[in-house]
Order: structure tokens, then C-alpha cells, then sequence
């Protein structure tokens, strides 16, 4: 039997899971305020870490499942097409994700 972590627990679409919460503004005073702003950022680079991941990851599986040898970039050119349609944003921009996770991973 799968457990609450394992993706075939969770079917076809995985969700991310644990909370995050705030006690309202008005009830912090300037100190806590700031360090909220701080936990947030580090919260932020959690978030963009793995998007990064998930990514380069989407890219090596359309890689691997699309192995065109005469031209590589139709990997690349597909995955940007999916993410840009998965996140509602131009597929340039989505390159740009594209080309900012791979180099993150440079060093995998």
C-alpha cells in the first residue's frame, strides 16, 4: 500500500503538501514584521529551487522519451512549448525558465 508521500498515493496529479501560515499583519509589531519579510524570502527561494528541479527534470524526460538525434532542440523547443502552456506564459518565457534551471544543474 502507498503512503501519504509516495506520488502513487496521490494518482495521476500530485499536490504539494504542509502549510503555511501567518498570523494576521496588524497583530505584528515592526521586529516580527521583518522577519516574516525574511522567512517569505527564504520561503521564495525554496519555491524557485524547486521549480528549478521540476524543470530540468520535465526537460531530461522529453529527452529521454523524444531522442532525436539530427536535432536536440526539439526537446528543448517541446518542453518550453509544455511549461509555457502548463504556467499560461509565452514560450520565450518560458526559455528563459528553461535556460535559468539548466543552469542551475550545470554540475548534475
Amino acid at each position: 500500500m502507498a503512503s501519504d508521500g509516495d506520488p502513487e498515493a496521490l494518482g495521476d496529479r500530485l499536490a504539494l503538501t504542509g502549510d503555511v501560515s501567518l498570523p494576521a499583519m496588524v497583530t505584528l509589531n515592526s521586529s516580527q514584521t521583518l522577519d516574516v519579510l525574511k522567512e517569505l524570502d527564504r520561503l521564495r527561494s525554496w519555491v524557485d529551487g524547486q521549480e528549478a528541479k521540476a524543470v530540468t527534470h520535465l526537460y531530461d524526460l522529453t529527452a529521454e522519451a523524444h531522442p532525436w538525434p539530427k536535432d536536440v532542440r526539439l526537446a528543448r523547443t517541446l518542453t518550453e512549448s509544455e511549461i509555457g502552456a502548463a504556467l499560461y506564459v509565452p514560450e520565450r518565457t518560458a526559455g528563459l525558465l528553461l535556460d535559468t534551471s539548466l543552469s542551475s544543474f550545470l554540475c548534475r
